[in-house]
């Protein structure tokens, strides 16, 4: 049955229902089952339009949040070493007066003497305001947290944000340690000492572990063949897992998976060499230990396996028992809250009580922060009147910039369908979303800034580097291998995300969280994909599963009135397409019996709006016309129009 119209009769009352499946109907399909191309009216060009233009304008603004971010954070901790020789302002250094290499205070008069076992205050002032860097994104998550699930006012305890469960309390205390701790090494003991081309290379490594494991994780799965006997239905179903090929993989997938892995050993290790080469040229070449565990605590903090494990839901608060592919329970996206309190609470800790943890191990004492004992009048000044302060500004707005913007557009579902037939042959059916664009380019577009000498000149009070050929060639070619290998592993899934318009932050993200170090990175892991959510269904798929109802109440309209509401019916009828969700329209028409007359005698109204319909939607009234029933019942009668499809080929599924 393709198209559905039922009328009512319950006592002086006229009921009219039209009801359709997109599936089942024939209107929007011609015989050979291709969709009937209609012209494009006023409204939609102007629709597509605004989409591109508001699309543009957030990737730009995308785009600018997470570059700014980037350099930003660099240009701060540069501040805190000397350039020159490598220097870190060590106890027998420090207790003379200093000569730094960035230019002193505005309108400062006062040597910069520091007491014996302290650092000068030119650098606690940086290390607060890295301080600051870190925590006021942990502040603000905090807050939003706290304020969503905290103060929850549901008395039911099934509207309640529940708590996660002890397991999940435990790796996120490890993420969240393993998180604070690499980015303040990287913020304190690399960024300092190495060119702000290196620091841009070494951020990548925190897609080492993540991109490994996607690549390897379909070869595990064939290895133990865990879902064979689930692959048919998940096609079936139109599951994502089957869709994006999280299942057993095939042989030549599983080569090239293989491949992957050697490119991303290929370029840790092309990476290691650069940053070795540009520590020796810093005079700081003993640190460059620091990178395989910078990599490590960052690339396993932020790998999404282990977001997910922090919003596994306690028990007390009845858990499903739903497993994933692994045999794992599933996460519950209503735990990120509590999860959240807890997870940002550490950071914050941990990002106030590190640096003082690292000064008593190298001075013996809490160095650090000795400048905040000054009255408060002083501490501003200092802060006002350092080189870095316009950076940390800049980094503090366009790192909460950027998250609220992502958010935007993936709220938006900033994308295109693209349907192209290339060579009269291939079909080419995809989506692009315009959230990979920004995070794609922003690495490319920093690296040139600060890489070019006569860009990063124009940079105030940032410290550029000349790289030689030797240098950029390497490089360069790490940085090009980890983004082929970053973009086959997690990009392409990005790139092809489709969400649900105006979709809620936990239907995007896995944690309430941001930082202002690596904000690029934490976008692309924290983002809920096909491939790491196997909860998540396509639009498309859900749409087709969803029921819009139209609703309308008559009495004594017009006839000029009744023929706009059913040409308004025949639009929406007329305008679906394959993804269209099932529509159904009642019409109340009060009165609709002659009450002088006995029987089921229609009035003046009723025989208006049924010559209408004839008209408008091509329907008829003969008892012993085909499609056409009418049945009595305990209300009164039930008229009912079937009009079959044109052919079988409008059946078929149009996303198989």
């Amino acid at each position: 049955m393709a198209y559905e119209q039922v009328w009512n009769f319950p006592g002086k009352r006229f009921n009219l229902t039209v009801s359709e499946r997109p599936e089942e109907a024939a209107a929007v399909f011609a015989e050979d089952g291709d969709s009937i191309q209609r012209e494009e009216g006023s409204e939609q060009k102007c629709y597509r339009i605004t989409k591109i233009v508001v699309s543009f304008l957030t990737v730009i603004a995308v785009l600018f949040c997470v570059v700014a971010s980037k350099i930003s954070a660099i240009a701060v901790a540069q501040s805190l070493g000397d350039h020159v020789n490598g220097t870190f302002l060590d106890v027998d250094e420090v207790a003379t007066p200093l000569t730094f290499f960035y230019k002193p205070y505005a309108g400062d008069t006062s040597n910069h003497t520091a007491g014996a076992g302290e650092l000068p205050e030119y650098q606690q002032v940086t290390i607060f305001m890295l301080v600051l860097l870190l925590g006021i994104p942990y502040v603000f998550s905090l807050a939003r947290c706290i304020w969503v699930g905290g103060f929850s006012c549901g008395c039911d305890k099934n509207s309640s944000k529940p708590w996660p469960s002890v397991g999940a309390i435990l790796v996120g205390f490890v993420s969240s340690v393993f998180e604070v701790t690499g980015l303040w090494l990287v913020v304190l003991l690399l960024f300092p000492w190495m060119s702000a081309f290196t620091a841009l290379a070494v951020s990548t490594t925190v897609f080492i572990w993540p991109n490994i494991w996607a690549t390897v994780e379909p070869f595990l799965l064939r290895l133990s063949c865990f879902r064979y006997d689930k692959i048919d239905k998940m096609e079936d179903s139109g599951s994502s897992d089957a869709a994006f090929g999280v299942g057993c993989s095939s042989k030549a997938e599983t080569v090239v998976n293989m491949v992957f892995v050697v490119l991303n050993i290929l370029g840790l290790c092309l990476l290691a060499v650069f940053q070795q080469i540009d520590m020796e040229a810093h005079y700081r070449a003993s640190d460059a230990w620091l990178l395989p565990i910078v990599c490590f605590l960052l690339t396993f903090a932020w790998w999404p396996w282990m977001l997910k494990r922090q919003l596994i839901k306690s028990g007390v608060h009845g858990g499903n028992g739903e497993s994933d592919r692994f045999g794992h329970q599933k996460p519950d996206k209503l735990v990120r809250w509590k999860a959240g309190i807890l997870s940002n609470f550490w950071k914050l800790v941990l990002t106030f009580t590190l640096p003082m943890l690292f000064s008593y191990v190298r001075y013996g004492n809490y160095s650090y922060f000795t400048f905040l004992t000054r009255p408060v009048w002083y501490v501003h000044l200092r802060l006002l009147t350092h080189p870095a302060f316009g950076y940390f500004l800049l980094n503090i707005l366009t790192s909460f910039g950027g998250y609220i913007f992502t958010w935007f557009a993936d709220s938006i579902n900033a994308g295109f369908d693209v349907k192209k037939t290339v060579a009269g042959r291939f079909n080419i059916k995809t989506y692009l979303s315009i959230f990979f664009i920004p995070l794609s380019l922003a690495t490319p577009i920093a690296a040139f800034v600060v890489g070019e000498v006569n860009t990063c000149s124009l940079l105030p009070h940032f410290h550029c580097d000349s790289l030689t050929g030797h240098q950029a060639a390497i490089g360069v070619l790490a940085i090009v291998i980890l983004f082929i290998v970053n973009f086959f592993s997690i990009g392409r899934f990005i790139l092809n995300n489709k969400t649900l318009v105006l979709a809620k932050e936990s239907q995007l993200f896995w944690l309430s969280s941001y930082n202002g170090v690596m904000l690029e990175q934490w976008l692309w892991l924290n983002r809920k994909t096909y491939r790491t959510d196997t909860t998540k269904r396509n639009p498309d798929h859900l749409r087709k599963e969803a029921t819009i109802y139209i609703n309308t109440t008559m009495y004594n309209e017009s006839a000029e009135e009744m023929g706009q509401l059913l040409q308004s019916l025949r639009r929406v009828r007329d305008d679906r397409h394959a993804n269209s969700p099932a529509y159904y329209s009642h019409i109340w028409l009060d009165g609709a019996f002659d009450t002088k007359k006995k029987g089921d005698v229609f009035n003046t109204n009723t025989l208006r709006l049924l010559s209408l319909l004839q008209d408008i939607f091509d329907v008829s009234f003969a008892p012993g016309d085909k499609g056409f029933e009418k049945v009595r019942t305990k209300y009164g009668m039930r008229l009912t129009w079937k009009f079959p499809l044109n052919s079988t080929e409008a059946l078929e599924d149009p996303e198989r």
